[in-house]
């Protein structure tokens, strides 16, 4: 795959193998948050054990600063 390519040369991990292996987060281009994703990810960790119960979000997540800054500055194509 040409990304893994690319990381191997521009990144001190030089094994292609091991970026097939890897979870990469996706990076929304006007900086918001997939709350969606983030409650799958909390689902999996609550079902594992990793954490007791799950948080809200909601009330963590505050898309006002990514929602200014896309007023301010051009979109994303």
């Amino acid at each position: 795959m040409l990304r893994h390519r690319l990381l191997t040369r521009d990144t001190a991990i030089t094994d292609p193998g091991l970026y097939a292996r890897l979870s990469f987060s996706e990076m929304d281009p006007e900086g918001r948050v997939d709350a969606r994703s983030l409650e799958q990810r909390q689902d999996w960790y609550v079902l594992h054990g990793y954490v007791a119960q799950r948080a809200d979000l909601n009330a963590a997540l505050d898309p006002s600063f990514a929602t200014y800054a896309s007023g301010v500055l051009a979109t994303y194509p």
